[in-house]
């Protein structure tokens, strides 16, 4: 742990805009591998002030308090768990330092937080408000069917920036329409996900009807989630997927919106361009719902359609300029 007057001022500086915390800064506490021909990092923050580091985040977010802004600085490398990180502290955040790029594996890694272990539900089970990540690559590849996503979203005021969620990355998986990448659960009320890629187009092929890549599958009806510029990843051959699985009727709430997003499902045997019948599945009859999801200025492809709904859930502001201009439109025609 790292107090903050003990850092260089540019270091500081840094940390408070990023975060837009300004001067309200806790604790700081870094991940880091053993200096090795392919780290330097220790050498590098050495240089700034840093004296103190830690081998994993689930050791650095132990010594973290709740409600006091304290911060997890992750350096590049290739961080391993074999648990899930309850993440329950109150405003206690997270930051990569590898960069913009958070594309790649945990083989060719910037700032990665993934597990192999079978059984790991997710990587990080938030349940503490008012957190926010930047610049991390959270990975899920356990051999199993509960290994349901990287990431669970289980508490309001969620920030994500510049962050990847990447599950379903082997067959076990991919045969579970449980698992995804990101899981909304029942208190995950308005979080943002800003710039963010989530899902994988490489690792895993998946099989299972119905699934989705996000999903919502708690009972609380979450609402106000917000997808800014983000990309939504799959690979699936003929399979009847989604994109987007809410799992009940109670699933999820009002007010969601995707903003400037991609959904792109890619076929590697070259079929068909619209593979998927739709990207948002509902598992319940959509006559129980009565909430909308909006979808403004998004792409699909390898997606037949937004959604085989016909109950106004899914509305979209991409009609034809020159007739309906902004007015949004039930989407449910291919």
């Amino acid at each position: 742990m790292i107090k903050l007057r003990n850092l260089d001022p540019s270091l500081k500086q840094w940390i408070m805009a990023q975060t837009n915390l300004g001067p309200c800064i806790g604790n700081l506490f870094y991940v880091c591998p053993a200096d090795s021909s392919t780290s330097h990092y220790r050498d590098a923050l050495e240089k700034m002030g840093v004296t103190e580091f830690y081998t994993s985040v689930s050791a650095a977010y132990a010594d973290t308090t709740a409600y006091r802004n304290d911060i997890v600085l992750v350096a590049p490398g290739a961080h391993v768990e074999t648990a899930s990180i309850t993440w329950a502290n109150a405003n206690t955040h997270m930051i990569g330092l590898a960069g913009q790029n958070v594309g790649g594996d945990y083989s060719e890694p910037g700032a990665v937080v993934y597990t192999v272990t079978s059984a790991v539900a997710e990587v990080i089970n938030l349940t503490g408000p008012n957190c926010q990540f930047y610049g991390i690559n959270f990975e899920n590849n356990g051999a199993s069917t509960s290994s349901v996503a990287a990431v669970k979203v289980n508490n309001y005021g969620a920030y994500f920036e510049n962050c990847a969620f990447k599950g379903t990355m082997n067959s076990t998986q991919c045969g579970n329409a449980n698992c995804g990448s990101l899981r909304i659960y029942s208190s995950g009320m308005y979080p943002v996900f800003n710039n963010c890629q989530i899902g994988q187009d490489v690792w895993g092929t998946r099989t299972t009807a119905n699934s989705g890549v996000i999903v919502w599958d708690g009972t609380g009806r979450p609402n106000g989630a917000d997808f800014i510029n983000c990309r939504i990843l799959s690979v699936s051959e003929g399979t009847d997927c989604a994109m987007v699985r809410i799992a009940s009727a109670t699933a999820s709430g009002r007010g969601i919106r995707f903003d400037n997003c991609i959904f792109s499902n890619f076929d590697s045997t070259g079929g068909s361009s619209a593979n998927l019948a739709n990207a948002f599945y509902f598992a319940t009859a959509a006559t129980t719902q009565d909430w909308s999801i909006t979808i403004h200025n998004c792409t699909a492809i390898g997606i037949a359609e937004w959604t085989t709904s016909d109950h106004s859930i899914v509305m979209g502001s991409m009609p034809a300029a020159a007739t309906d201009g902004g007015l949004v439109n039930n989407l449910t025609s291919a």
